[in-house]
Parts: structure tokens; sequence; C-alpha cells
């Protein structure tokens, strides 16, 4: 794949989990996997973090 198709999906990887943050807080917590609402938030910081970091690090 080209450079620029793998920048791609990595950037909507990165909004796909944004967009997820959202939901989940759209949402019961009773209509949620255990702990997913916990875990939602921290776990978005760190992806965001390390796609600031490193683009590409969802590929490594």
């Amino acid at each position: 794949m080209p450079d620029s198709v793998l920048d791609l999906a990595c950037a909507l990887s990165m909004l796909r989990r944004l967009q997820m943050v959202g939901w989940t807080r759209n949402h019961y917590r009773d209509a949620l996997p255990a702990g997913l609402a916990d875990e939602q938030i921290p776990g978005t910081k760190v992806c965001a973090y390390r796609y600031l970091e490193n683009p590409r690090w969802l590929l490594e």
C-alpha cells in the first residue's frame, strides 16, 4: 500500500476511537459491555498520545 493510504487508515482509526468516546457517553452503562464505559476515555487518551508521537503506531 502507498504511504498515503497507510496514513489515512491510521487517521481514520483514531477518529473512530474519538467517535466511540461520544457514543459511550450517550448510552446507558448497562447497554455496554462490562468495563467499557470506564475504560473508554483513559484508553482513548493513551491512543491519542501514541498517535501524536507516531501516527503509524497502529501498524507496529
